[in-house]
């Protein structure tokens, strides 16, 4: 079996291994359709030009190496051949795509499709048509891909012509064998694939006729002409119009082969005519029809919530599966039936027995059935659920008879078959779905001309989502789009379930949403109803521990809510309710607001008390532990929120849920701050929203949150606490440029750490010192800090903390010029990263692997790298992340000479880290637009961008970082005359050991061979930010150069 398969007809699907992947943003969608289909090597420039024609060549590049990068993700590295200017399938590459299945099937009986049937090939026929789910990439919008979206028309009209055929070949093949209720569901697809083809509009009056059902020939004729007469302003053609004159005559046309038998006296109840259309559906649909296909099957019972659109689903397999019966099918409506006993009187006047004296009906109903064949619809047997004993009786005594039931649960006859019906699929985003398609059909019947446009989408999609599919849910929803547009009706709902009314003419309890919860509620007993009530404290699926705990309910009260419908098991074992019925039950929760408060309370202890456990929750709780958190805050259960806060936070950390965090923490302190709790949780509040900020970019927000929470601690005389809070101050601060700043936080939180003796807090902040030390300048000293951290850090077993050590410790590597240790040094970083589930240290780490990669030469491993952590950084919200992936890509297309992509982005991410207010990051963004400028030859600009790299350096005091500016704008000046201040400067850096190996390389470069013998090495070296001073003297002393010099083979060479 191939790993990965393509379901690109209808809805598309991609799987991988048996499992369906996460959805596929549009633009990569399509790329790897257009890839698959094709079936040949593209270049990269037509493939971006194909999907983002709207941008720049550099931008459109680097969007398609996002998506390029998502593909590899979600499918491996075995399928698509990814070149530096090329883009293919892989010869042999091990996938399936159900577009090429379905054009060989078409192929393969395309040359004699008459003998489909005699050559044994009816069943590929049929494979192709249900391979057939709807037009390519339905749902997936190209906006402004013309080209592609040409490409896409052309296929769909193929295909379309392909399914036409194949139905055609199915529906005369089954026909000519006498085959008719086999060959109509065929022929009708045909029709509505082809709604203008008047010859598959006759072969369906002729189906119908030769049925029996001329009445519903004639019909079919009817809404032809008043489809033909509104689309086209013209009549039915001459053979449609003799049919039809022939079938009002009683003239049904000859059949082709031998007719299935049919009673000649129909029954009364036929099936009622539909009131909307059904929409989706056709996978639950096709199961029916096998289910009432298998003569084992004679109780089929169609089980789900009110509202979930079972009376439809059951009438449409009702309206497909009478055909194979000789007696067709009749409906028989349940909701007047107010006592058991009247059950089998029910059913004998919906059929129109006549009365026959004192015989009981039951008696009578079984005597009338007895040598029918016929599918008889109960619908609306719930309150039946206890007493349809007759039902069991009805079934043994005819024999010929199926019942198709539809009910909240399952009534437990003897061979009773259950089929639950679900909500319809919702979008994950903005995609098109059968929830999406009933809404928008039910907002067309609302206002006419109704179109569902972009800026609707995420509206719809939450209303989708808020109903959970539900049909009479996203059908009342669709009413008020002649009042509000979609996003104001998805706000209403989600507070108000009265917003949900219906029609004044619909049944009672399809008028509104709290009409049929209503009704369900009362068929409960008061066990389960506070049950039911309880678990709405639940926002998630909870294991049947947590329910026992918050709601006191057992396994015995659960069991009749779930057979009810009311509430659902998830294929993890974990229980919950549908999010409208939850918010009915929590109106009756509310009604009682001491029983509220307690199980808020019960709810809030058990979810909060799991982050103190080695094992912790789990992500499918976290809307549950957000919710305890809230509750926790609103009933000021302040020892509660101490004893769990930093499991809490750990945990949103480690999910990468940190705007919701910030928000959490912020909600809280404002409350703490009200209520004049203990200034220790107080501080610890503030200090935990600013690590928040930091980790989000908003460095103004977290020094300002930092500051005041060192304030409030060091009242507090909390020791540990105001150690975590020098941390993050001094992080803000590094950040920020002020070393000396983050030093004294850094220096700080450590004293602390060693007084109390927590070598936890002491290896972290020696590895932060270790980081001041590297960017001054100081290596060794870094190196020895970064070494006794990292020791104590492995020891305790911190995977997050010794990653970013190793990042750190990869960074002294490349700089002291072995490339081959750094790099294995963030790989097992990354590798740590990766394990912890640290969405921040990973994207941090790929940048840095990458650069260590570009630096050696593997320039595609490095683009996969910061390919991968842009994509990471984007999906996660992490900006600091995104601007260092930036600039690596920045800087491999400058080494590759593709000037204008690297100047895009490299100024993308310079706009970024201004934004951020990380300012060593913007000295770096800056040197590397010089470089840049000055391979173009644009060297007043390149002067530029060198200088105010210099000068914001100098102004953080970033030795390392000026003194390579320094030697850029060296490089400008070209190589200096032996002798000169400017060489001895040069000569003397060289010999520094605290200088980055590439600055070294450069400057060694820019001196020339053959120069003489350079200084030696000094015992103990000046500080570097001696040497930037004398070299800057240097500099400003110099005549310029002839500007060609060795400019260009240096920044060649540089990363």
């Amino acid at each position: 079996m191939p790993s990965v398969m393509l379901h690109l007809l209808g809805l598309p699907r991609v799987e991988r291994e048996g499992a369906a992947v996460a959805p596929l943003r549009h633009k990569s969608l399509a790329l790897l359709t257009y890839v698959a289909l094709t079936r040949r090597r593209h270049e990269r420039a037509l493939l971006s030009g194909l999907l983002w024609p709207e941008h720049e060549p550099a931008r459109a590049r680097a969007s398609l190496r996002t998506a390029l990068w998502e593909l590899l993700q979600v499918l491996g590295a075995d399928v698509l051949e990814v070149e530096r200017d090329t883009v293919a399938l892989r010869d042999g590459a091990p996938v399936w795509v159900d577009v090429q299945r379905f054009e060989q099937l078409h192929a393969a009986c395309a040359p004699r499709p008459e003998s489909v049937l005699r050559q044994g090939r009816e069943e590929e026929l049929t494979e192709a048509a249900a391979l057939y789910r709807g037009e390519l990439l339905q749902g997936v919008r190209l906006k402004g891909c013309e080209d592609l979206e040409a490409w896409r028309q052309a296929q769909t009209a193929h295909l379309r012509s392909a399914l036409g055929d194949v139905l055609r070949w199915l529906a005369e093949a089954h026909a000519s064998q006498g085959r008719f209720a086999l060959a109509l569901p065929f022929a009708r697809r045909r029709v509505a694939c082809e709604p203008f083809d008047e010859q598959a509009h006759a072969l369906v009056m002729r189906l119908l006729a030769w049925s029996g059902a001329r009445a519903e020939a004639l019909r079919h004729y009817e809404q032809l002409c008043a489809t033909l007469s509104a689309e086209l302003g013209v009549a039915p053609g001459e053979e449609c119009a003799r049919l039809h004159a022939e079938l009002s005559q009683g003239h049904p046309p000859p059949a082709p082969g031998a007719r299935e038998a049919r009673v000649s006296v129909p029954l009364p109840a036929e099936l009622p005519a539909p009131v909307t259309a059904l929409v989706g559906r056709e996978p639950a649909l096709a199961l029916l029809a096998r289910r009432l296909a298998d003569p084992g099957c004679r109780v089929l019972t169609l089980t789900g919530p009110g509202g979930v659109g079972k009376t439809q689903l059951a009438l449409e397999a009702a309206r497909r599966h009478a055909p194979l019966c000789r007696d067709g099918a009749r409906w028989v409506s349940l909701r007047a039936v107010t006592a058991p006993a009247l059950l089998a009187s029910a059913i004998a006047d919906a059929l129109a027995l006549p009365p026959e004296g004192a015989s009981p009906p039951l008696a009578r109903l079984r005597e009338h059935l007895r040598t029918r064949a016929l599918l008889l619809v109960l619908d609306g047997a719930e309150h039946l659920a206890h007493a349809a004993a007759p039902l069991s009786e009805l079934v043994e005594g005819a024999p010929g008879v199926q019942l198709l039931i539809t009910s909240r649960e399952r009534l437990d006859l003897r061979g009773e078959w259950a089929f639950p019906v679900g909500g319809l699929p919702c979008p994950a985003g903005v995609e098109e779905t059968d929830a999406v398609a009933l809404f928008v059909a039910a907002a067309r019947r609302a206002v006419e001309g109704f179109t569902l446009l972009d800026e609707h989408r995420a509206g719809v999609a939450r209303i989708c989502r808020a109903v959970e599919g539900l049909p009479l849910g996203l059908e009342l929803a669709a009413a008020w789009v002649r009042h509000f547009p979609p996003g104001e009706i998805a706000a209403q709902l989600e507070r108000d379930l009265d917003f949900l009314a219906g029609p004044r003419d619909a049944p009672e309890q399809q008028r509104s949403l709290r009409a049929s919860f209503t009704h369900s509620w009362r068929l409960l007993g008061e066990d389960e109803r506070q049950a039911l009530a309880r678990l709405s404290v639940f926002h998630n699926p909870a294991t049947l521990a947590d329910v026992a705990e918050v709601t006191g309910a057992s396994l015995a009260v659960l069991a009749p809510l779930l057979d009810k419908c009311l509430a659902r098991r998830t294929p993890e074992g974990r229980y919950a309710l549908h999010a409208l019925i939850r918010q009915y039950a929590a109106e009756h929760l509310r009604a009682a607001p001491e029983e509220e408060r307690r199980v808020h309370q019960r709810h809030a202890r058990g979810y909060l008390a799991k982050v103190e456990h080695a094992s912790g929750p789990c992500a499918l709780e976290r809307d549950d532990l957000r919710a305890a958190f809230r509750t926790a805050v609103a009933q000021g259960d302040w020892a509660l929120l101490a004893r769990t806060l930093a499991g809490y936070c750990d945990f949103h950390e480690r999910l990468g849920h940190l705007q919701e965090l910030e928000a959490a923490l912020a909600e809280a302190a404002g409350a703490a701050r009200r209520a004049d709790v203990a200034p220790a949780l107080s501080g610890r509040l503030l200090a935990r929203q600013a690590r928040c900020a930091l980790e989000l970019g908003a460095l103004s927000r977290a020094e300002a949150l930092a500051a005041e929470g060192l304030r409030v601690l060091r009242v507090a005389n909390a020791p540990r606490e105001l150690g975590e809070a020098l941390l993050t101050a001094g992080r803000v601060a590094l950040l920020q440029g002020h070393p000396s700043a983050a030093r004294w936080c850094f220096r700080g939180s450590l004293s602390l750490a060693t007084a109390r003796g927590d070598r936890h807090a002491r290896a972290t902040a020696m590895s932060h010192l270790a980081e001041v030390a590297l960017l001054q300048g100081d290596a060794a000293r870094a190196r020895r800090l970064l070494g006794r951290g990292l020791g104590l850090l492995r020891l305790l077993g911190d995977p997050r903390e010794v990653a970013a050590v190793l990042g750190t410790l990869g960074d002294i590597l490349c700089r002291e010029g072995d490339l081959e240790a750094a790099r294995a040094t963030f790989r097992d970083g990354l590798q740590l990263a990766r394990k912890a589930a640290n969405a921040r240290g990973t994207a941090l780490l790929l940048g840095q692997l990458g650069r260590a990669l570009a630096r050696g030469g593997e320039r595609e491993e490095a683009r996969r790298s910061h390919e991968e952590g842009l994509a990471l950084a984007r999906a996660a919200s992490l900006p600091e992340a995104e601007a260092e992936a930036l600039y690596g890509l920045g800087v491999l297309a400058r080494l590759e000479e593709r000037h204008g992509e690297a100047r895009s982005l490299l100024l993308e991410g310079l706009s970024l880290r201004h934004r951020l207010g990380v300012r060593q990051g913007v000295a770096e963004s800056l040197r590397e637009l010089g470089r840049v400028a000055a391979r173009t030859g644009e060297l007043e600009e390149a002067r530029r961008c060198f200088q105010a790299a210099l000068d914001t350096a100098l102004e953080l005091g970033t030795a390392s970082s000026a003194l390579e500016t320094l030697v850029d704008l060296a490089t400008l000046r070209g190589p200096p005359p032996p002798g000169t201040p400017l060489w001895d400067g040069l000569a003397f850096l060289v010999t520094l050991p605290g200088l980055e190996a590439e600055a070294r390389e450069r400057a060694r470069h820019l001196l020339g061979p053959g120069t003489g013998p350079l200084p030696a090495r000094t015992r103990r070296p000046p500080p570097l930010s001696a040497v930037v001073a004398r070299l800057v003297e240097s500099l400003a002393a110099s005549a310029p150069c002839h500007p060609g010099g060795h400019s260009g083979n240096i920044f060649q060479r540089s990363p």
